[in-house]
């Protein structure tokens, strides 16, 4: 049990080691291309006007990533199958007392319903 346990927290601290440096390349990346995109705009027009469209630029990347994040949450599918599985867990079996079953039943009813 113990040993389980030590190779999942030493996956998991690989994997945010990586992922932590990833992002760091990723910043970093992002960083020289924000300059070179201001340097090359502040040549074709003025800073002020390269500022604005770099800052414009990331503004829309936020917003789109932000709806993708609301949609995403939102996602019932998830929930209702996720539902689906506690019911099926949660089947009569015959030891249950038949006031439990008609229970049971009604509540998988009502759900079954509520999806349509």
């Amino acid at each position: 049990m113990v040993e389980h346990l030590k190779k999942k927290a030493a996956r998991a601290s690989k994997k945010a080691g990586l992922l932590t440096g990833g992002l760091l390349a990723v910043i970093t990346g992002i960083a020289f291309l924000s300059w070179a995109a201001w340097f090359y705009l502040s040549l074709l027009t003025d800073p002020m006007t390269a500022s604005v469209i770099i800052g414009a630029a990331y503004v829309g990347i936020g917003l789109v990533m932000i709806g993708m994040a609301v949609m995403s949450s939102g996602d019932s599918r998830d929930h209702l199958a996720e539902h689906d599985e506690q019911v099926k867990a949660a089947q009569p079996s015959s030891d249950n007392p038949p006031l439990m079953q008609a229970f049971m039943f009604g509540m998988e009813a009502g759900l079954s319903a509520h999806r349509r």
